[in-house]
């Protein structure tokens, strides 16, 4: 067994190490404790074994952990739901900015195909033929922004996680080894584990970007799945997979939601129309303050300010 010491170094490796000296620092607690006599710990084992290698180099696109029997998807049926998590970054490497925001939609995949059809409806009502992107907001389709909120509001299983990072507190060089780009996937782990619930099944669709190190999406997988083994009863990530947001509506949903929280957590007050958008956004969702953490049990919008302290303390 593990003794307090050792779970908290997990905490804080969960936190802030690589996923090759994650996987290490688990293989070596294992190592030379007849971990063959306990099947629990035989197959955390097998599972260590492959994240412990997961820093090699693989090809980039499809991370599923493994094939989805039929036999899987009863089994998912009868213990929990099985949930789509849509993911999206901004301001991560815009200099101007000091805080950059990662967020994601969630929604039970049963309901996939209604929102899907229902959004598209909006696109057609408002004449929105073009990709919904933060980025491309303009006066013209208020409406539709509007309309966009307030089917967020109104879909009563669809709800929006976000953390607002203030980079100038994060320290680089002790946590990430100077890499912007490790950091940023961090906190798109610190931003997803709290979601990942017991008995739940969970895809998730990342935003596909360039990155430097064509396994940073194959990393987040190895830290995820590797605190609901340590943290969750019957927990499955199925599926992990990065994809153009062209071609995924739920996608541009996450891009719009999360631009719209960078850019209000970036600019004073205006009156040009991504601050009206903004300023729609916190009447309807009853948000004073984007700063502010909402509480966690806040299902619908809920927001996370990092605090590095909170997680120096090993809370």
């Amino acid at each position: 067994m593990f003794n307090k010491s050792d779970l908290f170094r997990k905490k804080q490796l969960l936190a802030y190490g690589s996923t090759k000296s994650l996987a290490e620092h688990h293989w070596s607690n294992y190592e030379g404790q007849g971990v063959n006599e306990d099947q629990h710990k035989r197959r955390n084992l097998v599972f260590l074994q492959v994240a412990r290698y997961s820093h090699k180099e693989l090809p980039y696109g499809s991370f599923l952990l493994r094939k989805i029997t039929k036999t899987d998807k009863l089994r998912i049926m009868s213990q929990g739901i099985a949930y789509n998590i849509y993911c999206d970054e901004s301001r991560v490497e815009n200099p101007e900015s000091d805080k950059m925001v990662v967020g994601a939609i969630s929604l039970p995949r049963n309901i996939k195909e209604k929102t899907t059809k229902e959004l598209k409806n909006i696109y057609k009502k408002h004449n929105f033929s073009g990709e919904l992107k933060w980025t491309k907001v303009n006066k013209n389709y208020s409406s539709f922004y509007k309309g966009i909120m307030d089917f967020v509001l109104k879909t009563e299983d669809l709800n929006f996680r976000c953390i607002i990072v203030d980079k100038s507190k994060v320290d680089y060089s002790k946590y990430h080894e100077n890499d912007t780009e490790l950091a940023f996937f961090k906190f798109y782990y610190l931003m997803l584990r709290s979601r990942l619930l017991d008995n739940n099944s969970y895809y998730i669709f990342l935003d596909k970007k360039p990155t430097r190190d064509k396994n940073r999406a194959r990393a987040l997988l190895s830290f995820l799945s590797s605190y609901v083994l340590l943290r969750r009863k019957e927990c499955n990530i199925e599926h992990l997979q990065a994809y153009d947001s062209k071609d995924n509506i739920h996608i541009q949903l996450a891009d719009f939601l999360t631009g719209l929280v960078a850019y209000g957590v970036n600019t004073e007050a205006g009156n040009n129309i991504k601050m009206q958008m903004v300023n729609y956004f916190k009447d309807v969702f009853l948000i004073e303050d984007l700063l502010k953490t909402t509480p966690l049990t806040s299902n619908k919008i809920n927001i996370l300010a990092w605090n590095p302290n909170f997680y120096e303390k090993g809370r």
